[in-house]
């Protein structure tokens, strides 16, 4: 859910920044920010409307298609053909009021960095400023420390019998972690020094493309970090489970490693 409000986000973000040299031209002709803060906003208000009333349709119609599969073709996988969807009004409601805040939320944000910028910057389309940015690359480091301060107090917590506890302060933890190394990330990205890899190398012009649009570099990092994260807490919070039901006598014949098939063999 984080990583697609996040690429909805973007989305708009990218669609405000698209837009910069027309908010320099209406700033430029007498337009006040508010307003064209205003006319932007309604815009995309709008189109997010539109965009989540469809895709409360198409979410209802791929939830009736997953429950149909699981019951069908993908039986083995659940072991029963008793899966109905339920639907609640107030669930589709949360969902559809949430995508409408995403999004103005994060055109909201894009629009005051653009209001920032001078109007001869924003005819020239330039939306990214690197000035101060190890500034606050500086600024950021009592946040990172105290998120990472957070996770150790988490990790500590973790002596807890009760496996409910347990996993909830591991994916605490874990989250407080991934949150601190986004923000380290987002700093480091907004250095205006050069990379140090050698002249022409392609590592070097990864890395200047990396930091030419920090905001767009970081939301990226983030989708593919979240993923992970996902993937690596619940697989590793599923082998600790099976390791505490089993305890001494793991019932794997004395064998140090038990590989599983998803078909037979």
């Amino acid at each position: 859910i984080a990583a697609a409000a996040i690429l909805t986000g973007l989305m708009f973000r990218l669609g405000a920044e698209q837009r910069a040299a027309e908010i320099g031209l209406l700033l430029a002709t007498g337009h006040s920010p508010a307003r064209v803060r205003r006319r932007l906003l309604s815009e995309a208000l709008l189109l997010a409307v539109i965009g989540s009333a469809v895709g409360l349709v198409a979410a209802v119609g791929y939830g009736w298609l997953m429950m149909a599969g699981l019951g069908t073709w993908w039986q083995a996988a659940v072991g029963t053909s008793a899966l109905r969807l339920h639907v609640e009004g107030l669930t589709l409601l949360i969902g559809f009021c949430l995508s409408l805040l995403v999004v103005v939320l994060s055109l909201f944000l894009t629009l005051r960095k653009l209001g920032r910028a001078s109007v001869r910057t924003l005819l020239a389309g330039v939306v990214e400023a690197t000035i101060g940015a190890r500034g606050k690359l500086v600024r950021r480091i009592p946040h990172v420390a105290g998120i990472a301060g957070l996770s150790c107090v988490a990790l500590a917590g973790l002596t807890d019998p009760a496996p409910a506890t347990r996993a909830l302060l591991f994916f605490a933890a874990g989250g407080l972690l991934l949150t601190a190394g986004l923000t380290a990330t987002a700093g480091w990205l907004r250095l205006s020094a050069s990379p140090s890899q050698p002249a022409g190398s392609l590592l070097r012009m990864a890395a200047l493309n990396t930091t030419r649009n920090p905001g767009r570099s970081i939301t990226a990092i983030s989708l593919v970090a979240c993923a992970c994260f996902v993937i690596v807490v619940v697989g590793a919070q599923r082998r600790g489970d099976l390791a505490a039901e089993l305890g001494d006598h793991p019932g794997t014949g004395d064998f140090a490693v038990v590989a599983e098939a998803d078909v037979p063999i």
